[in-house]
């Protein structure tokens, strides 16, 4: 929207009860513009439309006067009683004198989550009071709220809220937190970025795990009606169409580039600006960005070689974002080669890679979040899938045989593994049910899990096209040696 037309319109709209549109960063607008619009929207949204400021409050008043005098009677402190009991862990038994000590506090957090928008506008650099050259992506971050944000925080009383509500016989009120959950994750991305869809994926994680826990413990806890509200948010996980975000970062980046080029003061050879660059690509010591990474860290940092001109760095990186694009919609069980690393040996090699060291940075980012959707997807489809072996058991009261076995409308999607391509595994094991994936090697080891070292992620959980598994050599591949195991 036109930032003079936002303006005039705003008081308007609101003035007669209607809420103006959020507004979009346009091709073009300079970012500063764009904060504006944003702010004048974020700022005149009606209190009982957003969420914050209120919902900064509504969390903080669980750290009071109450927390000390409530711990000298429990094992450990209230707040972590109440976001981490679960039935079969510690402090269960304290959850509910707990949960009424803040039960004034957690209706205020469910009102304020019930809102629309988050509606947080973007700090200025005078706001924010840090030194340096305030770009643009640190002032969205501050906006989106990280890993330790209040929206954070709310998703873990709202799950904690879940399980108490679930077990409690109020099945009805559990599925309503896990939708209010939906709608604060869904609030995470009201401003789309990199740090914002991280924070997203592991809200949505989080509130899978809950789901698959609360079932697994008490097979008995959901009716197939509720089973299928669970599944249903999880399909929506799936159907998410995380374009917008990658079209945001990159309107985002140049901007950052664009500060960054113009403000610091460097010498004939960029030598400030490239030391820069070379230190954060160092980041990337594994896999196939590892390899590349030679390319771009020489010639050596005092030689006279200096980075491209801007322009041509928006040239390049436009290129390869395009390539990211078509990774996105991708299908990962039949994709021979990412197109991203194709469109990188093609703009990116040569005698002159060096000087497109913020493209390589900036690609490698994108790179490591295209492997982290496809986990995330991964782990949902299977998730679906375990639900709806759970739901079979609601309505015949007996574990289905095969997964072939299972209604079609219980079984909503493929029981597809989505790094091989093939059937996901099920048996009957002493009666009880056995979900496997092959995982990344595309064999079947019987369920037998990927080795790996204690607290570390499961190695399985890495993906690879086909032609990198294929140029891999027989040792690297055996690290990989195993499946992984999605119901035992």
């Amino acid at each position: 929207m036109n930032r003079l037309m936002c303006l005039l319109v705003t008081p308007l709209l609101l003035g007669g009860g209607v809420v103006s549109a959020q507004p979009s960063w346009d091709e073009g607008e300079s970012f500063d513009d764009f904060r504006e619009e944003w702010n004048v929207w974020a700022e005149s949204l009606p209190a009982e439309h957003r969420m914050q400021p209120d919902l900064r409050d509504a969390v903080e008043r669980f750290n009071d006067d109450r927390d000390i005098e409530l711990n000298e009677v429990l094992s450990d402190y209230p707040i972590f009683i109440f976001s981490d009991a679960r039935p079969w862990g510690q402090d269960w038994e304290h959850i509910k004198s707990v949960r009424e000590a803040y039960q004034k506090d957690l209706d205020r957090l469910l009102g304020v989550v019930r809102r629309p928008y988050l509606g947080a506008p973007i700090p200025t650099f005078d706001d924010d009071g840090r030194s340096g050259l305030g770009l643009p992506s640190d002032w969205v971050t501050t906006h989106s709220l990280d890993s330790v944000s209040p929206l954070r925080k709310a998703s873990i009383y709202l799950r904690a809220d879940a399980v108490y509500l679930a077990f409690n016989g109020e099945q009805k009120q559990a599925i309503d937190r896990f939708r209010l959950l939906e709608h604060l994750r869904q609030g995470t991305l009201e401003l789309p970025g990199k740090i914002q869809c991280l924070v997203e994926f592991a809200m949505r994680a989080m509130q899978e795990e809950t789901m698959v826990e609360l079932v697994e413990y008490d097979p008995d806890l959901f009716s197939d009606t509720q089973l299928a509200e669970m599944q249903s948010i999880m399909q929506g996980h799936l159907a998410a169409d995380y374009g917008h975000v990658f079209a945001f970062q990159q309107l985002l980046t140049h901007e950052d580039w664009r500060l960054q080029f113009h403000s610091v003061e460097f010498a004939r050879t960029n030598a400030e600006l490239r030391n820069l660059y070379h230190l954060a690509a160092k980041t990337y010591t594994d896999g196939y960005f590892g390899e590349l990474l030679p390319m771009v860290m020489k010639p050596e940092l005092d030689t006279d070689i200096p980075l491209a001109t801007l322009k041509r760095q928006i040239k390049v990186q436009s290129r390869i974002f395009d390539a990211m694009m078509i990774d996105l919609a991708a299908d990962p069980a039949i994709q021979r080669m990412p197109e991203i690393n194709t469109a990188m040996v093609k703009h990116l090699s040569g005698r002159d890679a060096s000087r497109f060291v913020p493209v390589f940075v900036d690609t490698g980012l994108w790179r490591s979040h295209l492997g982290l959707m496809h986990r995330y997807d991964y782990q949902t489809t299977n998730r679906i899938v375990v639900l709806s072996i759970y739901r079979h058991r609601a309505r015949h009261d007996e574990w289905p045989a095969s997964l072939a076995e299972i209604d079609p409308e219980v079984l909503p999607i493929p029981a597809i593994d989505l790094y091989s391509g093939e059937p996901l595994r099920y048996a009957l094991v002493n009666n009880k049910p056995r979900l496997w994936a092959l995982g990344v090697d595309r064999d079947d080891d019987g369920g037998r899990p990927v080795p790996r070292e204690e607290d570390a992620s499961n190695p399985g959980w890495n993906w690879f096209a086909l032609g990198e598994w294929d140029a891999m050599s027989d040792e690297q591949r055996a690290e990989y040696d195993g499946d992984i195991p999605i119901l035992y």
